[in-house]
């Protein structure tokens, strides 16, 4: 029997919204105070001053406010995604430095608006971790990855690229999967964080530039 993870009710009056918004912010506390392994909705209720019935009445399990937090996660970076293919215009380049230069732009954006303080970090990583231990939440992160890998296809093939899509999906899973791993290894350390992520940026910058488009502009 699969997990029930969608919330009991979506609030619709301020003061529900406000007990909702509440367990939420309380949860991605605990998470990045405690981490996933000792999360329970009993420590919950205790701190957010709600009893547990209160929490039941909007989330059947801590599960589902896991999915909940995926979702609000997925939803906060793909806009932001959106944003960046959206801005950035490939129509006037006319050279391949500028084109390389743009790559450059959007590589940076990508990785640097994703997670910006340590609390974002130690949240997702304690996310991701929850995932692996649900099917159902597991798909939430699959469907993610496949956002992903059409935002890099697309600004990929916007840039002139000669690769074609399953090589441009084997890379979008490669940056992605090694960002993960930083992610998880430094979670407790945002500066050892920031300082691989730009090492990750220059790498694949390198490794986009070589053998990814034609020698020229057409």
């Amino acid at each position: 029997m699969k997990t029930a993870l969608s919330p009991r009710k979506k609030p619709k009056q301020e003061r529900s919204r406000i007990k909702f918004d509440k367990i939420l912010s309380h949860a991605k506390k605990m998470l990045v105070e405690e981490g996933v392994d000792y999360f329970t909705t009993d420590a919950l209720a205790k701190a957010t001053g709600m009893s547990i019935g209160s929490i039941y009445q909007y989330f059947p399990n801590k599960q589902a406010i896991f999915s909940e937090l995926i979702n609000e996660w997925r939803e906060s970076v793909e806009s932001k995604l959106l944003v960046i293919l959206d801005e950035v215009q490939v129509s006037s380049i006319e050279s391949i430095p500028m084109r390389n230069q743009v790559l450059w732009q959007m590589i940076d954006r990508f990785y640097s608006e994703l997670i910006t303080t340590p609390e974002q970090l130690k949240l997702h990583a304690e996310l991701i971790k929850a995932s692996e231990w649900s099917i159902q939440l597991k798909e939430l992160e699959h469907k993610h990855n496949q956002f992903i890998s059409e935002f890099f296809i697309r600004m990929m093939t916007d840039l002139g690229t000669t690769l074609d899509n399953n090589d441009l999906i084997d890379l979008a899973n490669y940056m992605y999967e090694a960002q993960n791993s930083i992610e998880s290894s430094c979670k407790q350390d945002f500066p050892a964080y920031k300082r691989r992520m730009e090492w990750h940026k220059k790498a694949s910058y390198a490794l986009l530039t070589d053998g990814c488009f034609s020698s020229t502009i057409e």
